[in-house]
């Protein structure tokens, strides 16, 4: 399986962050050596004030390594400054934002995004399907309540009434605008919260 660009670019970026690590270890140690020949120097300078022998040979030779030691840390610097004003490959973040845009993106909406678009679209179906086939059967059941009334006449048709759901039964099986708007934001709506069974049923 070949790797995406942002692989590829994160492979190289993490080759360039050992090499500049190294890099930026050989300009310390040369520095290093540099303060060390400053420190000799300072030390013959301070034996020449203060003996009768004469160093100047010796601080000429050490003027010298620190000038040489001075343009060894000036070109480790350069190399660098250089080496940090390059990019870890070919690859560009254009590179890296097109794949994304016109190949992760498009395959993760074709893959994973219509699929549960699919889903929501039934699921919206059956509810208004359902809801609409209860409000039918309730209007059949006040045909029949009707009927029953007719023959039971007005002192005895308050015995017969029609389909009336409590206000737990409506919870239960009709999504509230308020439980609706939870959702939207994912968030558990509350009738879940004493339904275990639904519960169970939105965590399966």
């Amino acid at each position: 399986m070949s790797k995406s660009k942002l692989e590829l670019y994160r492979e190289m970026s993490d080759q360039k962050a050992e090499k500049d690590k190294v890099m930026w270890e050989r300009i310390s140690k040369e520095k290093e050596t540099l303060n060390k020949l400053r420190q000799s120097f300072d030390e013959v300078m301070k034996k020449q004030v203060n003996e009768t022998k004469n160093y100047t040979k010796d601080l000429d030779e050490l003027s010298d390594q620190i000038e040489e030691q001075k343009k060894l840390v000036a070109r480790r610097e350069h190399e660098q400054l250089v080496f940090q004003k390059t990019r870890p490959n070919d690859i560009t973040f254009d590179d890296i934002s097109a794949e994304f845009n016109n190949e992760v993106k498009p395959k993760f909406i074709e893959e994973k995004i219509n699929p549960a678009f699919q889903k929501l679209l039934e699921a919206k179906n059956a509810y208004a399907r359902a809801v609409f086939e209860y409000d039918e059967l309730v209007e059949e059941h006040e045909d029949i309540v009707r009927d029953y009334k007719s023959t039971l006449g007005k002192h005895y048709e308050y015995k017969v009434y029609g389909i009336k759901l409590t206000q737990k039964e409506r919870q239960k099986h009709f999504f509230s605008e308020g439980e609706l708007i939870d959702i939207y934001r994912g968030k558990i709506p509350d009738f879940y919260k004493w339904d275990e069974t639904l519960k169970k049923g939105l965590i399966d």
